[in-house]
């Protein structure tokens, strides 16, 4: 009796600990799922490397004082691919964390991710790398 008591406390445990895969929140008055993780995860239908190199503008004010960094960028994929919500997670410094917002706000639709066959609201994190050449 005492060994199941212990093993049901230990299962308990962990079930408290578990992450959900889904939030809820209230946008514009309407209550909207966005997910975490999903059975078909978002993705860009372009050349997300060419994008970035194409549109990352170096903040002069980084440049001048060799700031360098790696910005880690929040965003939610929308249903129909589009991006929103972004918001920095991992700062490095306010010029280079304005410019990976821009460059990830400012990114074409990707494919939308998917839950049971369905497109939904999906949270992604992406890594955007500010490295100076010589």
């Amino acid at each position: 009796m005492k060994n199941s008591f212990l093993l049901f406390l230990l299962l308990c445990s962990f079930c408290g600990n578990s992450q959900p895969y889904s939030r809820d929140t209230v946008i514009n008055g309407k209550t909207v799922t966005t997910f975490t993780y999903v059975d078909q995860m978002p993705y860009p239908d372009y050349d997300y490397r060419k994008y970035l190199s194409e549109n990352l503008h170096y903040p002069d004010s980084a440049n001048v004082h060799n700031i360098e960094g790696r910005v880690i960028v929040k965003f939610v994929v929308n249903e129909d691919g589009h991006i929103s919500e972004c918001e920095v997670t991992k700062p490095v410094n306010n010029y280079l964390d304005e410019e990976a917002l821009r460059i990830i706000g400012k990114m074409p639709p990707w494919k939308p991710g998917k839950d049971k066959g369905k497109p939904v609201r999906v949270y992604f994190t992406a890594p955007i790398v500010f490295k100076l050449t010589n």
